[in-house]
């Protein structure tokens, strides 16, 4: 196993396993977004899964849209287990692409473990924007080929547009006037 040793924009060492040579991708410094420790660990599926989590553990992101004290929260998992959320103050600009569709262009990692800190503080995360070259759906081999819109376009028709005219309102009926006033 090869342990890539990388430098984020906190100056701190973290340690990545590498499972092969060719695995060993060059880190850019411009796809750092944020680091935070795993909020809310200690109410949700963390200690059940707490041997599992170890540095360069790939973790999930799912945003909860309906929940009732953060409009932009976002879950952590493995697997199906919920860890927790990143924390409020880091989750607006994440909650907005994930919200776009942007799912595959994050990856969360482990970079930090820390059992013996208060369980809110035991693991630490960096949050990356992948690059588009790493991103399958993105893919070049997959991307549709630009077509020169001004070459093959065909004029689009006009739309024709009707003016609504309100209707007038039904009167009542002197019957049914009387039978309301009769009740």
């Amino acid at each position: 196993m090869i342990i890539l040793l990388e430098i984020n924009d906190i100056n701190e060492t973290v340690m990545r396993p590498q499972t092969s040579p060719e695995a060993v991708q060059p880190m850019h410094p411009n796809n750092f977004l944020s680091d935070f420790c795993i909020a809310g660990f200690k109410y949700y599926d963390g200690l059940e899964v707490f041997d599992q989590l170890s540095i360069g553990v790939e973790l999930d992101l799912e945003l909860e849209e309906h929940n009732y004290y953060d409009p932009n929260a976002i879950k952590i998992l493995l697997g199906d287990k919920h860890l927790g959320y990143i924390p409020s103050e880091k989750n607006e600009l994440v909650a907005k692409l994930l919200r776009a569709g942007y799912k595959e262009i994050f990856s969360l990692r482990i970079n930090r473990v820390c059992p013996d800190k208060h369980t809110d503080g035991q693991i630490h995360c960096t949050l990356k924007i992948i690059s588009r070259d790493q991103i399958p759906s993105m893919n070049a081999s997959t991307r549709k080929p630009k077509v020169d819109s001004a070459k093959t376009a065909e004029p689009k028709p006009k739309r024709k547009y009707t003016r609504r005219t309100p209707q007038p309102k039904a009167q009542p009926t002197v019957e049914a006037v009387e039978e309301v006033r009769s009740e």
